[in-house]
């Protein structure tokens, strides 16, 4: 995406062609073995988990059908970094979007008819392959698209360069993700597993609407940073963590608000008791895009190389407090260790970034306080409701009000009208 971006700055259309060509000669040799080594293991993996009979084809089936999602996967990512390096990003997301859609309503629907698994996983890899046709047609009809047979060897080691930086940050936010369920398995009762994926949910979905916004200026960053613009890509860094924070916030305080009556609702009333833990976690997710923020940037600057140490800091410190206090604190140490390693994360990435593109800390913290600061006070708010309102549907009212509310304050006050106009640009 990153090279994409930087060739379209410059007007170099038969050099994003040769991307695309190595691209899709290197994540599809890569998306073949990895089928292979899948679909051969098969046997095994049937044996080791002592499969029954009558559903031994239903496995071996699936796990075919699932190295073959894989490989549609893997031949798919080219053509996604190249339209969105070529700013088409709410074209492929509503694409995405829709086919995530059919997918789920294709899956409830095997569920109630064949309840097969075998069928389950043939709807995932049709729609996988759907979507990946959806986006070489895109690319295909394109007014500047081109294709070509030559394998660029100087683009190949760039992008093996780039690639292998991108992978060990993905492993380690892998290990940061995955720490606490594997700790669970080895350390708790396997009831707990339960617990921590309930209130995990609402963190997970926090994240995934963070992404929604700086996941789309990565090709822009890429873009200013071979034209040496520096200054713009400061303005882009300040105002993403506003808006990431614009988008969030009135979301964040309505679940920190009322985290026990959405567990109570949501799961049943015997999960009540864990709504401390979602809070928490949200309050782990308010300092979430400053680092967050910082790293996509750092992508789009190509410098995940330096700041690789960053994210290893912070995998280093959820494991070690997570293994620290999970057998006296249980699924409450392991949330605390996540809370911690978002703080000690978004803290250095906060000084590299003051030091890549010359921000004063009090730029990146000011334009930000005013925003925190009125969501503590919607917060005691909605803390007010939870404590004196009983569960009705005046309830629910004031619940909801109160957010329009807060999101009203946020654009009448906050988001001036050139912040607007950039965010619209940037979303087009």
């Amino acid at each position: 995406m990153t090279h994409v971006a930087r060739y379209e700055a410059q007007n170099q259309f038969d050099q994003i062609a040769k991307a695309l060509n190595v691209a899709l000669v290197y994540y599809g040799t890569i998306g073949v073995i990895l089928s292979v080594c899948l679909a051969a293991s098969g046997h095994v993996i049937v044996e080791r988990f002592h499969i029954e009979d009558r559903q031994h084809d239903q496995i071996m089936l699936s796990i075919l059908l699932v190295s073959l999602n894989i490989f549609f996967q893997f031949i798919g990512l080219p053509f996604v970094a190249v339209l969105q390096g070529m700013h088409r990003f709410t074209l492929t997301k509503s694409i995405n979007a829709g086919l995530n859609i059919i997918q789920y309503v294709a899956l409830m629907g095997v569920a109630v008819i064949w309840s097969r698994l075998d069928i389950g996983f043939l709807c995932i890899t049709a729609i996988t392959a759907v979507r990946t046709l959806a986006n070489l047609i895109i690319y295909a009809r394109g007014e500047r698209a081109q294709f070509v047979k030559e394998l660029d060897k100087k683009i190949f080691a760039d992008l093996r360069r780039s690639s292998n930086s991108l992978f060990m940050n993905r492993l380690i936010g892998l290990i940061y993700n995955q720490v606490g369920k594997f700790l669970i398995w080895l350390r708790l009762p396997i009831a707990e597993m339960t617990v921590f994926d309930v209130v995990s949910r609402p963190a997970a979905m926090v994240k995934v609407l963070v992404g929604m916004v700086y996941s789309a200026v990565i090709p822009e960053v890429a873009r200013l940073s071979q034209l040496k613009d520096f200054q713009s890509i400061k303005l882009i860094y300040i105002r993403l963590i506003r808006y990431s924070l614009l988008l969030v916030l009135p979301i964040i305080v309505i679940i920190a608000g009322h985290a026990s009556s959405i567990l109570i609702i949501w799961i049943g009333p015997e999960f009540g008791q864990h709504g401390a833990l979602v809070q928490l976690l949200m309050f782990a997710m308010v300092l979430m895009p400053f680092g967050s923020v910082a790293s996509t940037v750092i992508v789009g600057l190509g410098m995940v190389g330096r700041t690789i140490w960053i994210s290893l800091l912070g995998t280093a410190i959820n494991v070690i407090l997570a293994f620290a206090l999970v057998d006296d604190l249980g699924v409450t140490g392991l949330v605390l260790a996540i809370l911690i390693a978002e703080l000690m994360m978004a803290i250095p990435y906060t000084v590299v970034m003051s030091k890549i593109l010359a921000v004063q800390k009090k730029e990146i913290l000011v334009p930000h306080d005013r925003i925190i600061l009125m969501s503590f006070v919607m917060l005691t708010l909605q803390c007010c409701i939870e404590a004196y309102v009983d569960m009705t549907p005046k309830f629910w009212l004031l619940i909801f009000s109160g957010m329009i509310l807060h999101y009203a304050f946020e654009v009448l006050f906050f988001l001036t009208p050139d912040e607007s106009l950039f965010l619209k640009s940037r979303f087009k």
